[in-house]
């Protein structure tokens, strides 16, 4: 069930985006592109490292990012979580906590 309280689409980017560019995790650099991991360049970076300094804006983030799930994809059957190894589990333990 989703919560009838959470924003539509559209305001949950506005204000994601807002408490990023808040916390100062957005980096732009169009002349010496930053290199992501898959060895991409990009004139921009997002540094979610920063979100463990900022519990509120980290846990609003991340009922964002359940809302946003559930309202695509649904709840999963059993109540259990998708399973992730590797490089994604600094990302998938958040998610684990909503």
């Amino acid at each position: 069930m989703i919560p009838a309280s959470f924003p539509p689409k559209e305001e949950i980017a506005r204000l994601t985006a807002r408490a990023l560019l808040e916390i100062k995790a957005v980096h732009f650099n169009a002349e010496t592109p930053f290199k992501l991991a898959s060895g991409l360049p990009s004139p921009t970076y997002i540094d979610c490292r920063k979100l463990i300094s900022y519990p509120r804006i980290r846990s609003a983030l991340m009922d964002f990012l359940a809302v946003t799930v559930m309202r695509g994809v649904g709840p999963s059957p059993g109540g259990g979580g998708g399973g992730a190894s590797g490089p994604m589990m600094p990302r998938s333990r958040p998610m684990a906590a909503v």
